[in-house]
């Protein structure tokens, strides 16, 4: 899965960075977690100041585009976004956190 940037535009009002990236040859459309690492990693970017707006397919490609928010500071994420995304956040960390500790706590084969 390759993560494209589109287009990167500052907001200086808002105090945030609105995203839209791009990802192609998708047989599914990837999870929110699968995307959210990614743009983190891409972005060079603090984990707690990125918000995935949305992820959709176009219709008939193997094409999937999105938006993201890349906050300036806690405070001004949890002024601008709505209850509802700050709630998904929380349930996405949370996630992601124990899906690290089945990686770190799974037996290892031996050969």
């Amino acid at each position: 899965m390759e993560v494209k940037i589109i287009k990167r535009e500052k907001n200086p009002l808002l105090r945030r960075e609105e995203i839209l990236f791009e990802i192609e040859d998708v047989k599914a459309t990837p999870s929110r977690q699968e995307v959210f690492n990614k743009l983190v990693a891409l972005l060079n970017a603090n984990a707690e100041l990125l918000v995935i707006k949305n992820i959709k397919s176009k219709f008939g490609t193997n094409i999937v585009e999105g938006k993201a928010h890349l906050y300036s500071s806690k405070e001004v994420l949890k002024k601008l976004e709505p209850e509802h995304i700050l709630k998904r956040l929380k349930a996405e960390e949370s996630a992601g956190e124990a899906k690290k500790e089945e990686g770190e706590n799974a037996p290892k084969e031996q050969a």
